[in-house]
């Protein structure tokens, strides 16, 4: 049997202004954010909060205002409400006394329940399946008049029945608990609010302060594990990328989600305990770069360098600048096969009409060797994918899409153990590099050639490159009927590589030094 528990009027300043723009002064930065569940709870019919205990609250102008707390042996469930009620003539600034007032009312009357409208609560009859059974209970002299379905309504209840109506005009509840909300096989820090924000059903969005957010993130993004400078510095990444991610799903009428599409958000059951230290010894640290926070990109692993954002993107940004990345020695290797007959498939489902597939040709690669331009040509025609389209032209593949763009196809060896981070690109496949004919990428990305002694800087110690070096092609084809792409790294290559902090943190560096060595020209505060 439920019961109220009446704790008066409770107010906790929270921001919760959104924006898609770079951060100015991170002191303005909001304290919360709105974190869509979409992995687990996006347009569904019904919520249920296994919780015996809630804390009602709602928004209201950039403040979460607690209205009491709701007991119920049975949990709590949030609904899709199309019904029709009859408003009645009570209006209260409490939820208790229109919490009362409901339960009288349902005692002769049938089902009655709490709404929340214009920054007042009031007392609905119902609801009713139709207009005709509203219309009785207003005619009744009961109530006032037909409320009729508004499209967004979402009712909370519990076993006894309903208890209160929401609808996105006048916002949705936020519920919460001492503890965690424990939503389905999870929990979650913070307040849990379903609305219906696009559509005839419910999603779940997590309304939860930033730094407990990032205690899920971290070990979601990287193993909890690994040493805690890695940690740290991932955690400060995570939190740049956060804040300049704010509100890329506010249509959708939350700012980021749960998934691989923002970053992995898994709630309370995700944390561990070094990773919640990496987030408490950088609490609010951010990334800046000439006074705003950055768009931290980061991804797995380099195999060997990171890449310029034009080359990946369509954006040159000054902070993700290609660096060497010689301390990745745990990253990925990788080798796949395909044959003609797949890639013939692959152009099906990708919608690429070019006939039956004949050869497969990197033509075009960057200045650090990452495929640029994969041509696959077709009886019928050819078609060139360029920068990530690569990858995701085979997401549809068995093993999905490629890892990453810094592969050659057939016998072009890929090094595993190399030693340098320089990727040579000659002008044909045949002849030995002069020194003339290399190009060299300095510090901020930009290339020249080069025209003094060369070394190159790697894990072994400081090389000199002598004229007749192996050049590696850029045209490389196949012409059978099957071939093999061999590979090293995994992600776009922009930013932070993991596995590359990873094998810092393990030589000495701290967080600061490891992301000033992937971000370039940034500054921590």
């Amino acid at each position: 049997m439920k019961r109220l528990l009446n704790l008066g009027i409770t107010i906790v300043a929270v921001a919760l202004s959104l924006s898609l723009s770079p951060l100015k002064a991170y002191a303005k930065a909001q304290d919360y954010i709105r974190v869509g569940l979409e992995s687990s709870y996006k347009q569904v019919q019904s919520l249920k909060i296994d919780n015996t205990a809630v804390y009602i609250s709602l928004s209201r102008g950039g403040s979460i205002v607690n209205h009491g707390e709701l007991y119920s042996n049975y949990g709590f469930s949030l609904t899709v409400d199309n019904l029709y009620y009859a408003e009645t003539d009570y209006t209260y600034e409490s939820f208790n006394k229109a919490f009362e007032q409901a339960a009288l009312i349902a005692g002769f009357s049938g089902n009655a329940l709490c709404a929340y409208k214009d920054s007042l609560w009031t007392v609905y009859m119902g609801g009713y399946q139709s207009e005709q059974e509203a219309l009785s209970a207003v005619n009744s002299g009961l109530a006032r008049k037909v409320v009729y379905p508004s499209g967004s309504g979402v009712r909370l209840e519990d076993g006894d029945g309903p208890i209160a109506l929401f609808t996105k005009e006048n916002g949705y509840a936020l519920l919460s608990t001492d503890n965690t909300v424990l939503l389905g096989n999870k929990e979650y820090r913070g307040y849990i609010e379903a609305g219906r924000y696009t559509g005839g059903v419910i999603t779940a969005v997590n309304v939860i302060d930033v730094e407990d957010y990032l205690r899920s993130v971290v070990p979601s993004e990287m193993p909890s594990s690994w040493p805690i400078e890695a940690l740290k510095a991932q955690t400060v990444a995570a939190r740049s990328y956060t804040y300049t991610r704010m509100g890329i799903h506010s249509d959708s009428g939350y700012d980021l989600c749960d998934g691989i599409h923002c970053q992995v958000y898994n709630g309370y059951k995700n944390e561990t305990e070094s990773t919640n230290r990496a987030v408490d010894e950088t609490a609010g640290l951010v990334a800046l770069y000439q006074g705003e926070v950055i768009n931290a990109t980061f991804f797995s692993s380099s195999g060997g360098a990171t890449d310029n954002s034009e080359n990946v993107w369509a954006n040159k940004l000054g902070y993700l600048r290609a660096v060497a990345d010689p301390y990745d020695t745990t990253g990925k290797i990788w080798s796949r096969t395909f044959t003609l007959n797949e890639i013939d498939e692959l152009l099906r489902v990708n919608n690429m009409n070019i006939g039956n597939a004949k050869t497969v040709a990197i033509t075009e690669v960057s200045p650090l060797g990452r495929v640029q331009k994969l041509t696959i040509t077709g009886s019928l025609g050819s078609k060139t994918l360029e920068k990530e389209d690569v990858r995701n032209f085979f997401s549809k593949a068995s093993g999905g899409a490629l890892e990453s763009r810094y592969f050659t196809i057939g016998d072009m060896p890929i090094q595993t153990g190399y030693s340098s981070s320089l990727h040579i690109i000659g002008k044909d496949s045949n002849s030995n590099l002069l020194k003339n004919e290399i190009y060299v990428i300095d510090s901020k990305g930009d290339t020249s050639k080069a025209s003094s002694d060369l070394y190159i800087e790697g894990i072994n110690g400081k090389e000199k490159f002598t004229e007749g070096a192996y050049a590696s092609s850029n045209t490389t084809a196949s012409t059978g009927t099957s071939f093999t792409i061999n590979g090293r790294g995994w992600g776009h290559g922009v930013g932070l590589s993991q596995h590359g902090a990873k094998g810092m943190a393990e030589s000495g560096f701290t967080f600061e030094e490891i992301l000033k060595h992937f971000y370039t020209d940034i500054e921590i505060r």
